[in-house]
């Protein structure tokens, strides 16, 4: 199937005492972008233009139980409709990657790089700025939600070296403590964890264990 994205292109324009052609630094666009500026306060403005892709790079796919698809595509994540639409939830200089629906199909989590470091971020898919979860200068990744909605597992780098780690209600848990690197958490509906762990540089395996 192919996707159709709905990107918005910012184009500066002779105004506000910026002429065209000149350099904007990427955030300010992007916060202009987020906001919906008009030109005269920023001296950008803004078109929608739709994009047809067939195929991309640095790719992750999510589904919720409705069948509704997010796609992370570059950095950027998109809420394809039937049609293989795309409206974006995240503008292009987040670098989210690895989205996950929660239970309900209302938000999803993933990891972005827009504080300096990797988190873990929530976003509505009615829109809406994302929500850090984490904030801190240690790297947070590939989030996944427990059934129930209740629970986050992550990847952390947090202690001496990757391991899994829990978010509930913004207290945060350490769930193993391995010589080597734990990474890639997923929960079953029972509850059961199940992760990669690399030690002694010895193969990767899976390990599952109760909640």
């Amino acid at each position: 199937m192919r996707a159709i994205l709905v990107m918005t292109v910012l184009v500066l324009v002779a105004c506000g005492g910026e002429p065209a052609g000149e350099s904007v630094e990427p955030q300010r666009v992007a916060a202009a972008a987020q906001a919906g500026a008009g030109e005269h306060e920023t001296g950008v403005s803004h078109r929608r233009v739709d994009v047809t892709l067939t195929e991309g790079t640095n790719m992750a796919v999510a589904l919720d139980q409705d069948g509704r698809r997010v796609i992370s595509l570059q950095g950027q994540l998109f809420l394809l409709n039937d049609q293989g639409e795309g409206t974006p939830l995240t503008d292009p200089y987040f670098d989210a990657r690895e989205p996950q629906f929660a239970p309900d199909g209302s938000a999803v989590v993933f990891h972005g790089y827009r504080n300096g470091n990797w988190d873990i971020w929530s976003v509505s898919v009615h829109g809406g700025p994302p929500v850090a979860l984490t904030n801190d200068p240690f790297d947070d990744r590939e989030p996944q939600m427990s059934a129930d909605g209740s629970r986050i597992v992550f990847a952390s780098d947090r202690g001496d070296s990757y391991d899994i780690w829990g978010l509930i209600d913004g207290e945060l848990e350490q769930l193993t403590a391995t010589e080597g690197n734990a990474y890639s958490p997923s929960l079953n509906r029972r509850g059961e964890l199940a992760y990669v762990v690399e030690e002694n540089r010895a193969s990767s395996l899976i390990v599952r264990r109760a909640r």
